[in-house]
């Protein structure tokens, strides 16, 4: 539920239902409440369904999957605040607002981080060595689900499974993958699964007024592998919400500061546009324009950043690669191409034989052979020349038919 601020009487500390009766309105409340899968909500008033959605959120199960998806930077927030409350920083309050949506904590009108009084009993007799280790995985899980999701957007439990286990130490099987994914608190999933219950979908691709986001993205990334990152890229992906953590992105937000007199904070906002519309398909100009001028007039600068923006548009994973960048793909064919041979066309006929053999120089720069011999016949004509004829030629019988349908019907 979106998170506001909380505005009360800190005499005796806040409980949950009073958070939640402060930070939204009745049809908030309600919205939530299904979210939650609770029922018979029908006639209910604003505070006794905040009273029903604390009861459910308080109960140990609940709350040890909802809090177990939390990162390690997360939780050590959540439990100084619990602590002593503090004014967040910049940095802690982009932090803080992935956990602020588990309903577990809100911010003051003071700006301090605070945790509900009942909130805080119920986490202290939750905090076991075996709920850190549950935590440990749920919150992985929750990590590979987001990069997933943005990365791939279609994916199966195997390749879930497979970038699960990349990271060292947190070994699992398919089978407790399927429990994690089970107790995924569905509120805080950003994907669902199809109709087989093997394939993951982002939300995004499955809007009901867009069911062409999906085929599309099955046409594009059809016969291409899925790239299985380092944990740091997916922390850092998850962490910032693009690859912050890549060269062009960071040397774009230093010149963003330099040339164009952004402020620091500000940053991070224009690199996750500039993201976004590279994995939107956007060219040079749109990209360019994202920039806001950034380069100006000045030749040298214009210079630099076009070459920055292409590096970027070269180097930057994309969901339609299934997380590969332009470059690996197109080494990826070229590699292809190297193992199999060159690919090769043959014309069907003399017309087309021309064509080719005037281009045939610049299809062999392409890394195209043409063959202009091998499923082509030849026919003696009355002068007594010899004639080159391919299987789309008529036939030099006087038929009418095309060459393949007729005389070279048997020529192997």
């Amino acid at each position: 539920m979106a998170r506001q601020k909380v505005y009360y009487n800190p005499a005796e500390g806040i409980q949950l239902r009073q958070m939640l009766m402060a930070a939204g309105d009745k049809e908030d409340l309600a919205f939530h409440a299904k979210e939650l899968g609770l029922r018979r909500l029908s006639g209910l008033r604003k505070a006794e369904l905040a009273e029903k959605i604390a009861n459910e959120l308080l109960q140990p199960q609940v709350m040890r999957r909802r809090t177990a998806v939390w990162t390690s930077g997360e939780r050590a927030l959540f439990e100084r605040s619990m602590e002593d409350p503090f004014v967040l920083s910049e940095e802690e309050a982009d932090l803080a607002s992935d956990f602020l949506t588990s309903d577990y904590a809100f911010v003051n009108d003071e700006n301090q981080l605070r945790i509900p009084v009942d909130v805080a009993r119920s986490y202290q007799k939750l905090n076991t060595r075996e709920y850190r280790q549950y935590a440990r995985k749920l919150s992985w899980l929750s990590e590979c689900l987001y990069y997933a999701s943005w990365m791939y957007g279609i994916f199966t439990k195997s390749v879930l499974l497979t970038l699960f286990n990349s990271r060292k130490g947190l070994h699992i099987s398919k089978e407790e993958l399927a429990q994690l994914c089970a107790e995924f608190p569905k509120d805080l999933m950003m994907c669902c699964w199809s109709e087989d219950k093997n394939t993951i979908v982002a939300d995004d691709l499955m809007k009901p007024a867009e069911p062409w986001r999906y085929e599309s993205l099955q046409t594009e990334q059809d016969g291409k592998d899925f790239y299985f990152p380092e944990t740091s890229e997916v922390e850092d992906f998850y962490r910032n919400g693009y690859p912050a953590g890549q060269a062009e992105f960071r040397e774009l937000g230093r010149i963003m500061m330099e040339w164009g007199g952004i402020e620091s904070g500000d940053v991070p906002t224009y690199l996750f546009t500039v993201w976004k519309r590279i994995q939107n398909g956007a060219d040079l100009d749109e990209l360019m324009d994202s920039l806001g001028g950034l380069a100006g007039e000045e030749e040298e600068k214009c210079y630099r950043i076009v070459s920055l923006v292409q590096n970027l548009n070269n180097h930057t994973r994309l969901r339609s690669n299934r997380g590969h960048t332009a470059e690996e793909i197109f080494l990826q064919r070229q590699e292809q191409r190297e193992t199999v041979g060159p690919l090769t066309v043959a014309p069907g006929g003399n017309a087309a034989a021309d064509l080719l053999e005037t281009a045939s120089d610049e299809l062999a720069g392409m890394g195209i052979r043409v063959d202009l011999e091998s499923n082509a016949s030849r026919a003696v004509q009355q002068d007594g020349k010899v004639q080159k004829i391919y299987p789309n030629d008529p036939c030099p019988c006087g038929s009418g038919k095309k060459y393949k349908k007729c005389c070279g019907k048997n020529v192997v």
